[in-house]
């Protein structure tokens, strides 16, 4: 019995304890410098309003190749730069032509920007379909740098640079921004593989690499796809604490008491802290290289100890642990951006170079100032991108931050190949052929 009413006194303690904790003044969160501003943009000067035309098209370019699959398998191949039939590639371009409309109709306007989204669970069904566009434009490329159409297939590979540039900063999260991340990629891609064989003269290529310069990583669209997915999590937040149908389709946290998740399982306003303290260290690295990043200097996610399911905020640190992960990696994915473009502008002036001179130069700075204004840095560790001449190659350190000496060894064994992904996540060194 004396035990009993001792387990009942300590159970009212603890009940009174959460109660208090529940009902106490919390300091108020000063996050105004992670809010979103958005200036609105009139529809017909609103790139969006012609961008979004291109999901019908693109649908109905996956219908015609779910029911084709050969048309289709040989359009990924031209796609990464094989060789195929040029008939069912020509009739793949065909079908995607009214897309290309609406693409430079948008890209006519001086900006893109989205609807404003309710919250983070919100569909966002236009990333596909820009996906889809973006390989769309590659194909083409392909198609016109086979038929002989140089000058077009680089416009075109630039154009799709610039899409992907757009889309970086569309008033989207960051899921917007690394669909315009991947669609960058691909154009690039294209003009890397066009660069050894084409014959254009040195002006027009340096001309491309000054074009190319102006599509680095869309630093100002980046810090906005932050503070766009900070006001959507703490929306989420909230949603979870109010039991609010958006917010529990994840979370079970609606299940228990209210003052359970109000005030002690889930501290919304504790949670919103950390949260503000993650973007404001994602804003502020935006402008770094990789090697500075203060976010690369977080530590794994620990999994809670047996304590720690009696603490309070439980629910708020599990879920800053399973998301801050993900988010913290964005500003790798960034400086891979910056690489690639600058590695493709200096493969464009090494090209000049080399059409002008029969040979490569010694070193990059015979670029300057006649091909390059300056030689570019490697957005991982600031230090200038590395050449070799005689082994024909640049290459950054990449995400190891360790000079391997320009080498692209896969640490995933046999079977994989080098290629925009691979080199950057998963070889030695990022490295870029100087086949000319």
């Amino acid at each position: 019995m004396r035990n009993l009413l001792i387990l009942t006194l300590v159970v009212a303690a603890l009940i009174l304890l959460v109660i208090s904790n529940a009902s106490r003044r919390k300091p108020e969160l000063d996050d105004a410098a992670l809010r979103y501003h958005r200036s609105e943009v009139p529809p017909q000067e609103n790139a969006y309003t012609h961008f979004v035309l291109v999901s019908n098209t693109v649908a109905q370019w996956d219908y015609y190749a779910e029911r084709h699959p050969a048309a289709f398998t040989n359009a990924l191949a031209f796609t990464h730069g094989a060789r195929g039939d040029t008939n069912l590639l020509a009739e793949a371009v065909r079908r995607g032509e009214p897309a290309m409309t609406n693409i430079a109709a948008g890209l006519a306007c001086a900006a893109c920007l989205l609807p404003a989204t309710p919250g983070y669970d919100t569909p966002i069904p236009e990333v596909q379909a820009w996906r889809g566009m973006g390989r769309l434009m590659a194909l083409k490329t392909q198609w016109l740098f086979l038929n002989g159409d140089e000058e077009d297939a680089f416009e075109l590979a630039l154009d799709t640079v610039r899409f992907g540039h757009m889309i970086e900063n569309c008033g989207g999260g960051i899921t917007h921004y690394l669909v315009g991340v991947a669609i960058k990629a691909l154009g690039l891609a294209r003009i890397e593989a066009m660069i050894p064989s084409c014959s254009l003269a040195p002006g027009k290529l340096l001309g491309y690499a000054h074009a190319l310069a102006q599509y680095e990583p869309n630093l100002p669209g980046l810090q906005n796809a932050f503070k766009i997915d900070y006001a959507a999590m703490c929306k989420h937040l909230d949603d979870i604490a109010t039991g609010r149908p958006e917010g529990i389709e994840r979370w079970d946290f609606y299940r228990l008491p209210w003052f359970f998740t109000r005030g002690y399982v889930l501290q919304t306003t504790k949670t919103k802290r950390m949260y503000a303290a993650l973007y404001r260290m994602l804003i502020s690295d935006v402008h770094r290289t990789c090697l500075a990043a203060q976010t690369r200097q977080m530590g794994a996610w620990e999994r809670p100890r047996p304590m720690d399911f009696v603490a309070p905020n439980l629910g708020g640190k599990l879920i800053f642990g399973i998301t801050a992960a993900g988010v913290s990696t964005v500003i790798d994915r960034k400086c891979r951006d910056a690489g690639t473009v600058r590695a493709v502008c200096l493969m464009l002036a090494l090209k000049a170079y080399h059409r002008d001179h029969q040979s490569l130069p010694e070193s990059l700075a015979a670029l300057v100032p006649a091909y390059l204004p300056a030689i570019p840095d490697d957005p991982f560790d600031g230090s200038p991108f590395r050449y070799s001449a005689e082994r024909k190659m640049i290459y950054s350190v990449g995400g190891n931050l360790i000079d391997n000496g320009g080498s692209d060894k896969i640490q995933l064994g046999p079977g994989w190949k080098v290629d925009n992904y691979t080199r950057w996540s998963r070889c030695d060194d990022a490295v870029f052929r100087l086949n000319f």
